[in-house]
């Protein structure tokens, strides 16, 4: 699969993510004005929010994009349903890499590294000096 595919097939993934958030708040608004048809505070603009609306989903469309782009390219998800999961899960997935320790020393997972030990300014002297 060529890379622009994966690019748009990880923006639809992202962009699949709002749809279904559109779809619950479409959903609850029609359910607010089946209670109370005649109240103005039920009006489409009370469940939605344009300019920051179109912001979340242009950011879930590029993060979507890029985390495709770097699955596909290094051979982690392949095929449509891969590259549309990953584009979903993009921030997650995202915010997941930047939470992660780094490499540990020892090569083995889930001990930590030691600290260097301290050393007294009375060491440092005698090593400088070869006391």
């Amino acid at each position: 699969m060529n890379l622009w595919q994966q690019v748009l097939l990880g923006a639809s993934g992202g962009l699949l993510v709002e749809l279904v958030d559109f779809y619950k708040r479409v959903t609850a608004w029609r359910q607010a004005r089946q209670v109370q048809p005649s109240d103005d505070s039920h009006r489409f603009r009370s469940y939605f929010d344009v300019g920051p609306d179109f912001a979340v989903a242009l950011t879930r469309a590029l993060l979507g994009a890029a985390a495709a782009a770097a699955f596909g390219a290094g051979e982690q998800a392949e095929g449509v349903a891969g590259l549309l999961a990953v584009g979903a899960c993009a921030p997650v997935l995202l915010a997941q890499l930047g939470q992660t320790p780094a490499v540990l020393e020892s090569g083995t997972p889930g001990t930590a590294v030691p600290a260097p030990p301290e050393r007294s300014a009375e060491t440092e002297g005698s090593t400088v000096h070869g006391q």
